[in-house]
């Protein structure tokens, strides 16, 4: 097993590249640093570790985020132009959807909704 540090690691960068939603492989990628090296380096190095963790709280929240106004349901205006002018807006209900509220209850009270039983 190899040693990240000889790479240098930019721990801004890493950051960076977990708020843009990389994963942990692409971001070893990206850093020129072989995957497995990378992830066995993660526990050993408390920057790196704060580093991942830290960049990825944001895209975390944005999808926790859409996966709530999925379940829920929401409205979007949906507009049409026709040679750079706006010619109609639209109001439309988006129906909550099934499979987000599966996902969220089953994660968030998972005592009352991970049940096999039908």
């Amino acid at each position: 097993m190899g040693n990240p540090r000889k790479h240098k690691l930019d721990y801004k960068l890493i950051e960076r590249l977990a708020e843009l939603g990389l994963t942990d492989k692409e971001i070893a990628h990206a850093i020129d640093v072989p995957y497995s090296t990378f992830e066995a380096y993660i526990p050993k190095d408390d920057k790196l570790k704060k580093a991942l963790e830290k960049g990825k709280q944001s895209p975390n929240r944005r999808v926790e985020q859409a996966l709530y106004r999925r379940a829920l349901g929401y409205n979007i205006t949906e507009v049409t132009e026709e040679g750079g002018q706006i010619t109609k807006r639209v109001l439309k209900h988006l129906a909550p959807d099934v499979r987000a509220i599966e996902l969220w209850l089953r994660n968030r009270m998972p005592d009352r909704w991970n049940t096999t039983e039908p």
